[in-house]
């Protein structure tokens, strides 16, 4: 049983400041780009049941700066953030919205319409940004890597370097 682990420690904390950067540099990207292109209610609009639960379980816990934390982007964990972009369809995050848009469809052109309307964000919005990028598969990875750092996991040599080329490609 190893009770130390000076090298795992190193590894983290060489990794954690470019974890954060990533991760703050996208929350920011992501309520900038929404309120542009969905407008000012776009938390409520793209995200989905459970992490609207979750945000609002989190800003339950009142303290003197939480008037200051809106309630969106902010407080997600940092898989949800990824998610809102490669899985998340905005306006559509919840089912009886889309029962109630095909409900209303009365000719082919409403249908294309709503065709057009229910792709995900990543087709609707970032291919044009993330193409090529690879975003997907390397926040997946970065997830994996972060939640070590989180959770005071055993590293290997390798993760360092790999932890760091994630970030800075992301």
């Amino acid at each position: 049983r190893v009770l130390t682990d000076d090298i795992s420690t190193h590894i983290a904390n060489r990794l954690y400041p470019e974890i954060n950067k990533v991760e703050s540099l996208l929350r920011r990207y992501l309520t900038k780009f929404f309120i542009q292109r969905v407008g000012l209610n776009w938390w409520e609009t793209t995200a989905t049941k459970v992490m609207i639960e979750k945000v609002k379980t989190r800003n339950e816990r009142k303290d003197d700066f939480s008037e200051l934390v809106d309630e969106d982007v902010s407080l997600v964990d940092f898989d949800d953030l990824g998610e809102l972009i490669y899985k998340q369809t905005s306006g559509f995050n919840h089912p009886e919205k889309i029962i109630a848009q095909l409900l209303s469809i009365q000719t082919l052109p409403e249908l294309k319409h709503l065709q057009n309307e229910l792709q995900g964000n990543y087709t609707k919005y970032f291919k044009a940004f993330f193409q090529d990028k690879h975003f997907e598969p390397r926040w997946r990875e970065l997830f994996k890597i972060r939640n070590k750092v989180a959770h005071q996991g055993t590293f290997f040599g390798y993760e360092l370097e790999r932890g760091l080329q994630l970030a800075e490609a992301l």
